[in-house]
């Protein structure tokens, strides 16, 4: 953990002395790349965030526990796997949210997927599920007066 922090750390470093430098002699291109590279450090920003606030639970857990304060296989240590595997699936969420071209991209695989649907999508299916009700409402009305009669 030590080691990921440290290495998100000199990235974040090294960008910044890279945009102090270039912010001084920028054109549009210069511009464009700064924004890139703003945006990058955002999201490692928040991808260690992350890392750090799932990881570390775990990490104190497991110390207390080889030192002998806290058990293995109660709730504490449920909740602290829980949260190392929370880390791994908000990962794709955090990158949509700081990132629109992964965003537009995360967004169309879940259509793909029939996860989500556009507005017309689900407007044709509401059609379709009215019609249907609809139709066995009718079926029913039928059936109650053939009954009746």
């Amino acid at each position: 953990m030590v080691c990921v922090i440290a290495c998100y750390a000199d990235i974040l470093r090294y960008m910044r002395s890279t945009i102090r430098d270039l912010r001084q002699v920028m054109d549009k291109k210069m511009l464009a790349s700064y924004r890139a590279k703003k945006r990058v450090t955002i999201t490692c920003a928040v991808t260690s965030l992350a890392f750090i606030l799932c990881w570390l639970p775990n990490v104190v857990y497991f110390t207390l526990a080889n030192v002998g304060v806290v058990t293995i296989g109660n709730d504490g240590h449920f909740i602290t796997k829980l949260l190392v595997l929370l880390n791994s699936c908000i990962n794709p969420f955090i990158y949509a949210c700081t990132n629109s071209n992964y965003r537009k991209e995360f967004i169309k695989m879940l259509k793909d997927w029939k996860c989500i649907s556009s507005r017309a999508q689900k407007a044709e299916r509401l059609k379709s599920f009215s019609l249907r009700e609809n139709s066995i409402s009718s079926n029913n009305k039928t059936k109650i007066t053939n009954l009746t009669i």
